[in-house]
């Protein structure tokens, strides 16, 4: 592809302009014809009637307003015109490199990896060829064209902060974008691009490496789906030891109140006169373990709610375990396993979700009590221990 180049009057009028030229700055070469030289090369009117071989860096406006450093050289030509040469400072060290080693451009060429410079304002400078196949296009077609619109438009906004970050400081960084390819499918590509600064400090250009990770994505993909098919098998492990508990834990008041119940009416029928003292007593009981049930049921409707609206927060650990027991409490004494609780005072509170929390409890009772039931041993128990020192600790051990 042909070099940029400008042709300029005596008077400081561009006469013409090549393609190249019309690519780097911003505009069809058609537009080029009647600026002044000075608004695209400030410095530009110095060099008319010179013959300057050794590139002189300076700022060429756009015709967007934006600015890309260049390195101009200045040849008399016919008629009293001036030809300037224009490079991008970055391809001009690259073509010096070039002239010194001639192998530079096969090892650039040959590379498998996607190759690409670009302007500050996203204008692309180079491309390998690589690159060419990976986008499907020619070099001539996506040489100057604005290569952010090659990533899929949901990316771009995030490609453009992270190479916000871009400083002589900070000079690279690592963009991962969607693309979509040719054949209509879409591709993840990751870019390591690190700017390349003048004296100054002003950004000049940029230098990205590239290289496709679809299936890598796509590997993402597959384990994060099969973590959620663990965690939904989890949940309906969870699910099934709260059902199991829920069910000791309504039947135990549930039998009280209609022993309570039949004995109150024996004491309304048979006594006369009814003791009214010994069934109010009965009446506060039948209360209590209706209140019983209703908080199990009630616990039992926070558990669905929060485990489809998670959110860390901060959680007592004596809580979650007070929580867990409420549904497994009754069931653990039905299996003839006696449960030693000790909770330590003024435990710190541990950041979390506190229906995964109480779901790791409920596990650990679970299969504590699973434990003790294969043995054959006459004091049967279950320890659940809260502690803390520099961390929070909860232990869960059975003597099976």
């Amino acid at each position: 592809m042909s070099e940029p180049v400008l042709l300029v009057g005596a008077d400081g009028r561009i006469r013409y302009g090549n393609p190249s030229a019309g690519r780097l700055l911003g505009c069809s070469p058609e537009a080029l014809p009647g600026l002044a030289v000075g608004a695209v090369l400030p410095d530009g009117e110095a060099l008319l009637g010179r013959r300057q071989e050794d590139p002189s860096d300076t700022d060429a406006v756009r015709r967007d307003g934006g600015r890309i450093r260049v390195a101009v050289t200045a040849r008399p030509g016919p008629e009293g015109l001036t030809q300037l040469l224009l490079r991008p400072v970055a391809e001009a060290a690259e073509g010096r490199l070039r002239e010194s080693d001639p192998r530079y451009r096969a090892v650039v060429e040959d590379q498998t990896d996607l190759i690409r410079r670009f302007t500050p304002d996203g204008r692309l400078t180079f491309v390998n060829p690589a690159f060419c196949r990976y986008f499907g296009r020619s070099e001539e077609e996506l040489l100057g064209t604005d290569f952010i619109r090659l990533i899929h438009p949901e990316d771009r906004e995030v490609v453009h902060r992270q190479l916000a970050v871009l400083s002589p400081e900070n000079p690279t960084t690592v963009t991962e974008a969607r693309i979509p390819r040719p054949d209509g499918g879409v591709g993840w590509v990751q870019f390591v691009n690190r700017g390349i600064f003048d004296a100054e400090g002003r950004l000049v250009e940029c230098q990205s490496v590239g290289r496709d990770i679809t299936a890598q994505k796509e590997a993402e993909a597959r384990i994060a789906e099969a973590r959620e098919a663990v965690n939904r098998a989890a949940r309906v492990t969870t699910l099934a030891i709260i059902g199991g508990g829920i069910v000791h834990e309504i039947n135990q008041p549930l039998n009280a109140i209609r022993v309570l119940a039949e004995t109150g009416l024996c004491l309304l029928v048979q006594a006369d006169p009814p003791q009214a003292d010994e069934i109010v007593a009965i009446l506060s009981r039948i209360s209590r373990q209706v209140d019983r049930i209703d908080s199990i049921v009630n616990h039992l409707r926070d558990v669905l709610k929060n485990s489809r609206n998670q959110r860390y927060e901060y959680c007592d650990l004596n809580e979650v375990v007070e929580r867990a027991l409420l549904l497994m409490d009754n069931r653990i004494q039905a299996h003839g396993i006696r449960l030693r609780l000790e909770k330590a005072d003024q435990l710190p509170k541990v950041f979390g979700y506190s229906v995964n929390l109480e779901e790791v409890v409920l596990n650990l009772l679970n299969n504590a009590m699973q434990a003790l039931d294969e043995v054959d041993w006459p004091h049967k128990e279950i320890a659940v221990r809260t502690w803390a020192d520099d961390r929070v600790y909860l232990e869960v051990a059975d003597n099976g």
